[in-house]
């Protein structure tokens, strides 16, 4: 199996333990399985989750319910959420905390996230997307503002993101539905961001978030419009590096998360609104190549502080 078969994280993993003289064979393209010996020891690898990684943080981590409760105990920030029970139960909850964020309990990747619910008819039809990817739905107070990613290796700081969701340009001509397939006809996007600078702005993330106005709205000449809910590089987004300006208060926030369930690697994401930080969530299993990628600022060598600590001796593991 060809290096090319694999994502870019766990494609640029395998060539850096190649580059260092450690044979790696890989097993599974997608989703990623690499083995290698190290001191005739046989080590495995999934993107960047390896034998180091204690099964418990990966658990809290897939779990948002059990990261809102691990929060609560380490007083860190975190949105109220709730578990869908019924119309009535989502109803009374959005009275309390206004304008919610319906996702699966267990997704990632932004898929079946929908933003600002309100209504009863967003209640109805936030649910119905979750239930494409999951049977267990979130209820979570929304948090306006700007997304950060905080990426911990080795229990130390080593870089971060400003991400920032998809939009368009307007014209004065085309509505946002043509407006976006004119972005996607790009050549610098494409199906994946593992052969292409950018993915396509998702069609159906961008149809559940405009509504109506997918196919109405016509923006004026040179405004900019949202057109996705999340900020997400797998829905169309981009991103910028912010590790030199990363604010301190989030930086310890996520290292005390990362040092309470003793992660060797993790990424913390959270929402600035312009006074206070809120955790989201976190990830045991982050896509780090962007932070290597000029593209989205200066590379901060996250590969290879990957692999040092992959490498580093297990007697803590």
């Amino acid at each position: 199996m060809k290096p090319e078969q694999l994502r870019m994280t766990a494609r640029l993993v395998y060539l850096e333990l190649e580059r260092r003289g450690i044979q790696a064979e890989i097993l599974s393209g997608n989703p990623s399985l690499i083995t290698f010996t190290q001191d005739g020891e046989r080590r495995y690898v999934h993107s960047v989750l390896s034998d180091k990684e204690n099964a418990l943080a990966y658990a809290v981590a897939q779990n948002k319910v059990l990261t809102a409760a691990l929060c609560k105990r380490l007083s860190i920030p975190h949105p109220r959420i709730s578990i869908y029970e019924n119309t009535e139960q989502a109803i009374a909850f959005q009275r309390e905390v206004g304008p919610m964020v319906v996702k699966p309990i267990d997704g990632a990747h932004g898929n079946g996230v929908t933003l600002n619910v309100v209504t009863t008819d967003d209640i109805v039809a936030a649910v119905k997307v979750v239930q494409e990817y999951s049977e267990k739905v979130l209820l979570q107070q929304m948090v306006a503002g700007d997304d950060y990613r905080i990426v911990f290796i080795g229990g130390e700081y080593a870089a971060a993101i400003n991400r920032i969701p998809a939009s368009v340009v307007g014209d004065g001509e085309h509505t946002l539905a043509e407006l976006i397939a004119a972005v996607n006809q790009d050549p610098s996007r494409g199906p994946t961001n593992s052969v292409s600078i950018y993915k396509y702005i998702s069609v159906p993330a961008a149809k559940q978030f405009l509504g109506d106005r997918y196919e109405s709205e016509i923006p004026a000449k040179d405004v900019q419009v949202r057109v996705v809910g999340a900020a997400n590089i797998g829905t169309g987004g981009t991103a910028r590096d912010v590790t030199a300006e990363m604010s301190k208060e989030m930086i310890e926030m996520a290292r005390t998360i990362v040092g309470e369930l003793h992660m060797g690697i993790c990424a913390v994401d959270f929402m600035w609104d312009g006074e206070r930080a809120y955790l989201i969530e976190f990830n045991a299993t982050p896509g780090i190549d962007i932070h290597d990628d000029e593209k989205y600022g200066q590379p901060q060598g996250v590969i290879t502080k990957f692999v040092d600590y992959l490498l580093a001796s297990n007697i803590d593991k």
